[in-house]
């Protein structure tokens, strides 16, 4: 950065401009996506990661049960988890969950569509 540096008027985008969706490139490119303020767009992008962070967990999760087996106390032993009822309940619950959080997005977003 340097302190003596002038930049030209026409190269200066003012945080106001974005905060209110009303940026020199609207004028240009009248599509209602590029209308939309800056900081609208952060919510998504928290959900998105969000979701995809569950996403690996769940993956996490999946592997992580298919290859245990229980040791025997009341069920017992020597039984896959996989194969185990509660487990698939649950793994199907987040599954769901996800994939509903997921959709919203979309929806929200306007990007179902593309994923049709």
């Amino acid at each position: 950065m340097t302190p003596d540096a002038v930049v030209p008027a026409h190269r200066v985008l003012r945080f106001g401009e974005t905060t209110t969706g009303r940026t020199p490139g609207r004028l240009v490119d009248t599509n209602p996506r590029y209308g939309i303020p800056m900081l609208c767009n952060i919510p998504s992008c928290l959900a998105a990661t969000a979701i995809g962070a569950a996403m690996g967990a769940l993956e996490s999760s999946r592997e992580a049960v298919s290859g245990r087996v229980t040791r025997g106390a009341a069920a017992g032993g020597g039984n896959r988890m996989a194969e185990c009822a509660t487990v698939q309940l649950r793994v199907a619950e987040a599954a769901a969950s996800i994939d509903a959080a997921r959709t919203i997005l979309l929806r929200v977003g306007g990007f179902a569509a593309a994923f049709e």
